[in-house]
């Protein structure tokens, strides 16, 4: 096992070596071309082929960079069977014979000379922590003009460029469907096409919007035998509509781009190194704030942040005020409702307090938790984007924003950094619950309020789980453009007032 483990380094590092080579070659190739005889033989691909380029980098991180970006584009190429990519000793040898155009006309003539079906070029550049690239598609052939585009993807992790990159191609193969040469007749009827198994064609029926319906009878890696009814000519192009089945592979490259962002960012990673970052999580929110929040009620909330490892040295004023309007809601709203003559306390009952008071209020005094709760979460909304972390179980979010809003008025939302929906939700399944209890003597009320409410919580439920993130550190990374808007609501002080601050972002 130990000598298997060693040959397959060794054949990656030997693997890599040669890109690296290849790549240097080309960037001396762009840089500085010199006079050549051009050699008029031309290099055939087995139906389509694509070359990929990769401009001059600086510094040796993003050589290195561009070595494992031209890697997961050529894979990409590959898993979707539609354009193979050229093979080092190919291009070095397409690279000889286009030394004569001008310089900016190099990567186009050397792919003309392969007779590609299309060329990419990716360019990679670094601002402060952020990895740039840019990626051109250019297709030469009519056949594959769905491929066109020039994109930008951004990164602050290195590994998730190339993935990006592989994702930006898979998405631009996903309509194309096979594109065969004939390449000779072995009957009547009966031809030998350019593709075959490697563009995931096996024997059966297929359409033809051309040739009507086309009956492979046996296939090999890149050649079929079919039968046409219509006569063909040698040389001709038969369009097979099969297209590439890329969901699985985007689906798997988003997996392993969220897993790298996760893995850098999740506080167990950043702020919590060596401790159980969950664990705290969940003592943080089950002991930590409920006993700060009776010492120093909804000030204890922000204070019980620092649990996990946040030194924020003021609170948010906007969670701090609706917390504030929240808690003396429930407090005071019986006292209200009975002209200040009712007893203070829910289990005291007196003739100024109505039995259906009387159950109204214990509820508001029952789910005081749930708003010292609701205030710990909004506080943590705003300390994981300042501080750039996430928070844990990150990597299950869904199903742990579900379970959130399932205990948590709106709770699910604030694990995903919405504070906006996650305060709806909290005001208006209390007011609703608050009302139930009201009517709990009027039965028809109230079920028509335990209905509401219900109907409230599952939606509650459901959108914590569908809703993204607004962790504009993870989005950056797992979004191909971040445009996006968002909606934030802010609260500060000014002259000893409070000052609310409505923002809605689009970023262009």
């Amino acid at each position: 096992m130990k000598g298997f483990t060693n040959q397959s380094r060794n054949t990656r590092s030997s693997r890599i070596a040669r890109i690296g080579g290849l790549l240097l070659w080309t960037c001396v190739m762009l840089i500085g071309p010199r006079a050549f005889a051009e050699d008029a033989v031309v290099v055939s691909l087995p139906s389509g082929g694509v070359v990929v380029f990769a401009m001059q980098a600086q510094g040796e991180s993003l050589k290195a960079l561009s070595i494992e970006s031209l890697i997961a584009m050529r894979r990409s190429f590959e898993d979707c069977g539609r354009l193979r990519p050229v093979e080092e000793n190919q291009l070095t040898w397409a690279l000889e014979r286009a030394r004569t155009a001008k310089p900016g006309d190099l990567i186009r003539k050397t792919a003309q000379v392969l007779n590609a079906d299309a060329y990419c070029v990716i360019g990679l550049s670094q601002e402060i922590h952020t990895y740039i690239a840019d990626l051109s598609i250019v297709p030469l052939k009519p056949e594959y003009e769905t491929l066109r585009r020039t994109l930008r993807v951004k990164s602050r992790l290195p590994h998730n460029i190339p993935l990006k990159l592989a994702k930006a191609v898979t998405d631009a193969q996903s309509g194309i469907p096979v594109h065969a040469p004939v390449l000779r007749k072995t009957g009547e009827g009966s031809y030998v096409i350019g593709a075959g198994q490697w563009h995931g064609i096996t024997p059966g029926r297929y359409r033809s919007p051309t040739h009507g319906e086309i009956t492979i009878t046996g296939t090999g890696r890149y050649e079929s035998v079919a039968r046409i009814g219509d006569p063909v000519e040698i040389a001709a192009e038969v369009e097979i509509r099969l297209f590439p089945d890329t969901e699985p592979l985007v689906h798997d490259l988003d997996r392993r781009i969220s897993e790298n962002t996760i893995r850098r960012y999740e506080i167990g990673n950043t702020l919590l190194r060596g401790d159980d970052a969950g664990k705290r999580y969940i003592e943080g929110m089950c002991i930590i704030n409920p006993g700060g929040s009776v010492c120093a009620p909804i000030y204890g909330s922000f204070l019980a942040t620092q649990y996990l490892g946040f030194n924020t040295p003021s609170p948010d004023m906007t969670g701090m005020w609706l917390g504030g309007a929240a808690l003396f809601t429930q407090l005071m709203l019986p006292e209200f409702m009975t002209g200040f003559r009712g007893n203070f306390f829910p289990w005291n009952r007196d003739s100024d307090k109505p039995r259906s008071v009387q159950y109204m209020q214990t509820f508001l005094w029952a789910s005081l938790p749930f708003t010292f709760s609701t205030v710990y979460l909004d506080q943590l909304a705003v300390a994981f984007p300042k501080t750039e972390t996430l928070p844990p179980f990150f990597d299950n979010r869904d199903t742990m924003a579900s379970l959130m809003s399932l205990f948590v008025p709106g709770g699910g939302h604030f694990y995903k950094g919405r504070r906006l929906p996650g305060w709806g939700f909290y005001f208006t399944e209390m007011a609703i619950a608050s009302y139930a209890t009201l009517e709990l003597g009027n039965p028809a009320r109230a079920r028509y309020a335990f209905s509401l409410l219900a109907a409230v919580k599952l939606a509650d439920i459901a959108l914590a789980y569908l809703s993204r993130s607004s962790y504009r550190i993870y989005n950056m990374e797992v979004d191909r453009d971040d445009v996006r808007p968002s909606l934030s609501l802010q609260g500060r002080m000014f002259d000893r007032e409070p000052v609310y601050d409505l923002a809605l972002q689009l970023p262009f």
